[in-house]
């Protein structure tokens, strides 16, 4: 594959015939490259996602096409597996509290959790509302709030 270098504006241009011959009459300010695909890495989608680069070499008349593997940031909040994994940062006089509380939003939040069946985030309402009802119910610290949603 071939593609045009505009030598003024040091950009790529799509190269202006399909079978790759020479341009007849090309213009002084265009010179001809030749592009090299690099194949695309393996990568884990769970963990990492790809780029694409490119990487002109004048020198040499190339285009480099590549890919640049990179880490997938970790979210700004926290992540539990499981409502198992979420009751687990509870103590067991927190969670004796929470099962007996005849509070119409921790027992809504009780109802949720036990059919919950995929991860919690730390910032889903549900769990952002039924932590501040513990905290206004004086069920949870401040201090206690913040380690259970940082720990």
């Amino acid at each position: 594959m071939k593609v045009l270098f505009h030598i003024p504006t040091q950009t790529l241009t799509p190269y202006p015939r399909l079978d790759e011959e020479p341009v007849v009459g090309l213009d002084a300010a265009y010179d001809t490259f030749d592009v090299l695909q690099e194949p695309q890495p393996t990568f884990n989608p769970a963990t990492h996602y790809i780029s694409s680069t490119e990487t002109i070499d004048v020198p040499a008349k190339t285009v480099t096409r590549g890919w640049q593997i990179h880490d997938i940031p970790a979210p700004e909040y926290k992540i539990w597996p499981s409502a198992q994994y979420f009751m687990g940062e509870f103590t067991l006089q927190e969670r004796s509290y929470i099962a007996l509380s005849t509070n119409p939003t921790i027992a809504t939040l009780r109802l949720e959790l036990s059919t919950w069946l995929s991860e919690i985030h730390a910032n889903n309402p549900r769990v952002v509302a039924g932590l501040d009802k513990l905290y206004e119910l004086g069920i949870l610290s401040p201090a206690r709030r913040a380690e259970i949603l940082n720990s």
